[in-house]
């Protein structure tokens, strides 16, 4: 069994992702994500089964511990360590609290591709917005933050729930209101021209002219 320590766990991801790389997907997916990651070409599905071949290992993982592989993974400048990163976070997510959406807003922060952004807002933030309604106060604060992709994050993050007609879209029209006007891909792209999951409703992607 891998040792719970954060050095073994980034050795055992290494091992694992460098066994499966393609130097032809990693140029790809640099291509694709625009990024300035470092890419070992492993495929999303192996990546995903590494991360959940360690979650089967460690079912009894303390938060603090996963926060601390979490951390290490993340002190790392390759995609798919990153990505193992967050994929523990989902594996793991009932030892996330409330307490813990500064810090995971602070890999938000630090992504370098809308592809972990999007990960780490729907699914793991979601999560915990999802269990916790006092996180929801938390929400317009993100929205009106400077970075694009906390902005994004504050609006993705009730993306589970509204998709199951649940959640509070009446929040996620507040926060989306100020954003119309913005030129930015990301943010007008989470806006959408799309009718909003379970809502009924349509958000423009910018404001009338």
């Amino acid at each position: 069994m891998t040792p719970t320590t954060p050095a073994a766990v980034r050795r055992f991801f290494e091992r694992r992702y460098r066994d499966a790389r393609s130097p032809e997907r990693a140029a790809a997916g640099k291509a694709y994500l625009k990024s300035d990651l470092r890419f070992y070409g492993t495929t999303v599905p192996e990546i995903r089964r590494a991360a959940n071949d360690f979650a089967r290992e460690h079912r009894d993982l303390s938060r603090a511990e996963l926060r601390r592989i979490v951390d290490e993974l993340w002190s790392t400048d390759v995609y798919e360590l990153r990505s193992a990163g967050i994929a523990l976070l989902s594996r793991h997510a009932d030892l996330l609290e409330e307490r813990d959406l500064p810090w995971l807003l602070g890999f938000v922060r630090r992504s370098k591709t809308w592809a972990h952004v999007d990960w780490l807002a729907a699914d793991v933030i979601g999560g915990v917005v999802g269990e916790s309604r006092s996180a929801l106060r938390r929400l317009p604060a993100w929205a009106r933050d400077e970075n694009f992709w906390v902005r994004r994050t504050a609006l993705l993050a009730q993306l589970r729930q509204l998709s199951h007609e649940a959640g509070d879209f009446a929040l996620f029209a507040r926060l989306a209101s100020p954003m119309l006007h913005e030129r930015e891909f990301f943010i007008r792209k989470a806006l959408g021209e799309q009718e909003t999951a379970g809502a009924g409703l349509r958000v423009p992607a910018r404001a009338p002219r």
